[in-house]
């Protein structure tokens, strides 16, 4: 069986009527621990002199009524078919619905995660900007090193005939 485009397998309906039944056991033993517990209280109390109420004992007052038997339901029988229909129809419904609060919640993260990323974005590609410009500066340095390697013996040759002018004179 399909219903608005999902299936909707045996195995998923015989696992509904299933717990359908799980859940008719436990109410049948509830009643019955009700009704036992019923059968052991007194009939018969003593009257309240202060409200006026009598207390009377009548016999077979709480007679059990018979509880009947459960019977497991299968595919043909529990919910006739247009209620299978109905209830994967609503099924159905629920599953779309779902469906759309996820992805309208799936777009809200989305947002929220692009929203705390961007800044670190940014703050990334100023800092390869800045690492760039470093790397330009240190190969214009390089270059310059032979020169400035050349300069510094030329002062130091300088600086030395300073001295021995002062000395001389």
């Amino acid at each position: 069986m399909v219903m608005n485009g999902s299936p909707i397998d045996r195995q998923w309906l015989a696992a509904i009527f299933a717990e359908d039944d799980r859940q008719r056991a436990e109410n049948a033993r509830f009643a019955e621990e009700l009704r036992q517990k019923a059968e052991r209280t007194a009939y018969a109390q003593k009257s309240d002199p202060e409200s006026g109420l009598i207390y009377r004992d009548q016999q077979d007052a709480l007679v059990a009524a018979a509880v009947p038997a459960i019977v497991p339901s299968s595919a043909s029988e529990g919910f006739s078919e247009h209620q299978r229909d109905v209830i994967a129809h609503l099924i159905n419904a629920l599953r779309a619905e779902w469906q759309q609060d996820i992805e309208r919640l799936e777009q809200k993260i989305l947002q929220t995660v692009v929203r705390l990323v961007q800044p670190g974005e940014h703050a990334e590609a100023k800092l390869y900007g800045l690492n760039d410009r470093i790397a330009i500066m240190e190969g214009k340095l390089e270059r310059h090193l032979p020169e400035i390697a050349e300069l510094k013996a030329e002062n130091r040759k300088l600086k030395a005939l300073l001295n021995t002018k002062k000395r001389e004179s």
